[in-house]
């Protein structure tokens, strides 16, 4: 259950969220099943939050940070971000950075728009991106096993060395010249 503290200081917006992160570095955010539908987060710092099962359907996270290891206004640190289960059916992640993290399995994230999203080795495994835009998404290293690519768009989109995938999760997903497909995924 979500801290209401937690989530009141979030829905004042993102220069509130941040700044407040900022000032306390051990400030680990609970919003495991929040409701944040529809909220605008553009460039939310969500380093070392709990966000299990979270709704975050049609929320805008441009250029979010959900954790990568490294430093982010000033919290630094493992960024354990905990996305299992979370609900971001068509949100906007354009350029959102999901870092290196494995809480991921899951996700809900049909029609959802990746452009350019960094989910290097995400564990995406179970997760839905059917109709998801992953338009020069870079995805090199993640786990997809049993990821629905249906009808996704994956123009450009990196997948080296991607863990667990078959040509068949790409069904009916479009590519192009730039779209890099793993090594051992023969179309």
């Amino acid at each position: 259950m979500a801290n209401e503290k937690h989530v009141r200081l979030l829905k004042l917006g993102t220069a509130e969220w941040n700044f407040a992160r900022a000032q306390r570095y051990d400030f680990k955010p609970d919003l495991a099943g929040a409701d944040l539908q529809d909220l605008d987060l553009q460039y939310v710092n969500l380093t070392q939050a709990d966000l299990k099962g979270v709704n975050l359907r049609k929320a805008v996270l441009i250029g979010a940070i959900f954790g990568d290891g490294e430093a982010h206004n000033g919290i630094s640190g493992p960024s354990w971000v905990d996305l299992s289960n979370a609900d971001l059916t068509e949100a906007d992640l354009t350029s959102a950075d999901l870092g290196r993290e494995h809480g991921y399995k899951g996700l809900c994230l049909r029609g959802a728009k990746l452009c350019r999203a960094k989910l290097r080795y995400a564990n995406l495994n179970s997760s839905d991106l059917a109709g998801a835009d992953l338009t020069d998404a870079d995805l090199t290293g993640a786990k997809l096993a049993d990821v629905s690519f249906k009808n996704a768009l994956v123009v450009g989109a990196n997948f080296t060395a991607a863990q667990y995938m078959k040509s068949g999760q790409l069904w009916n997903a479009k590519t192009d010249a730039r779209t890099i497909l793993p090594s051992y995924l023969d179309l």
